[in-house]
């Protein structure tokens, strides 16, 4: 199954916390029934809390994922597990993304995270918008949707945090959500014209 994966996605990640330790977090793993899930997050406050919460929520997404590959489900778990012993009220952005390797089938369930974007071969780029509740860790019993689609191949599947798009220019002006789409429609503009 480890040879399915290699051979079907390219995954690449990259990480640059604003302190020496941050709160942002991302995962992947290979299911036992050869789909693999990933996740993506950020947790609301920096330093060592921000990194001890986001090591407990790593913890919990593959303690679950081992009985449950719904990302809903997935989701509303590490909420009522997060919230139940939280007395500083921190909360994590998350992404929990379940793909099928074979057929390209998409299921994610996102707790108040920045959209994934997804790339094509052409250059167009589409956001998967889709919204299943609000950030986890704050009040429990809370329902999450899960949204689905399909990556053709080729196509190119994004994940990122605020890291990227908060990140302050020499003038101060923030980077922004407007110059990360437009990079990425360059990036798959100049792809499809090679």
């Amino acid at each position: 199954r480890a040879a399915a994966l290699r051979t079907r996605v390219d995954l690449a990640a990259t990480m640059v916390p604003a302190k020496e330790v941050g709160g942002d977090l991302y995962d992947h793993i290979l299911m036992p029934d050869g789909r693999m899930l990933f996740a993506i997050g950020d947790v609301s406050d920096k330093g060592m809390p921000a990194a001890l919460f986001m090591a407990g929520t790593c913890t919990l997404i593959r303690a679950l994922s081992e009985t449950e590959t719904d990302p809903a489900v997935i989701m509303a778990r590490i909420n009522n597990l997060l919230a139940a012993n939280n007395p500083n009220l921190m909360f994590v952005t998350l992404i929990v993304g379940v793909l099928d390797l074979e057929s390209g089938r998409l299921e994610w369930s996102n707790a108040g995270h920045s959209p994934l974007c997804v790339l094509s071969p052409g250059g167009e780029l589409r956001l998967l918008e889709g919204r299943s509740g609000p950030a986890c860790g704050v009040q429990g019993d809370l329902p999450y949707r899960r949204h689905e689609t399909h990556l053709q191949p080729g196509e190119v599947l994004l994940g990122y945090t605020d890291g990227v798009t908060e990140a302050v220019g020499p003038q101060g002006d923030q980077y922004g959500e407007h110059r990360l789409y437009a990079a990425l429609a360059r990036l798959g503009q100049a792809d499809a014209d090679t």
